[in-house]
């Protein structure tokens, strides 16, 4: 699976299919030839457009698809910000964020 590494990974037809079962969509987009979608939602970005949609909703009455895509981007970097600070001062070594992610989240890495 792709990292998610901007707001643009975040598809607006993933955000369609949130907000339909959040029933939040109104209507059926043009272009849209039968019930059927192409392209199906990722699991891992699921989480965190519910969660903008929700704190956007809360918010104002009716988010873009641009802001909840920001929105959802910044929860998914406050979760990454989470999980390097839960292991900070664990290494010696002063690594990059990137390497820390990439070093924590290995799972064909074994600790003893």
């Amino acid at each position: 699976m792709k990292e998610i590494t901007s707001p643009e990974t975040f598809k607006t037809c993933e955000i369609a299919i949130v907000k339909e079962k959040l029933g939040l969509l109104r209507k059926t987009a043009p272009n849209r030839k039968n019930p059927e979608r192409k392209v199906r939602l990722n699991p891992k970005h699921a989480p965190y457009i519910e969660k903008a949609i929700k704190y956007l909703i809360s918010q104002k009455s009716e988010p873009t698809y641009e802001e909840i895509r920001k929105k959802a981007f910044e929860f998914y970097k406050e979760e990454k910000e989470k999980k390097i600070k839960k292991y900070e001062g664990i290494f010696e070594l002063k690594l990059p964020k990137e390497e820390a992610i990439e070093i924590i989240e290995d799972k064909g890495m074994v600790y003893d």
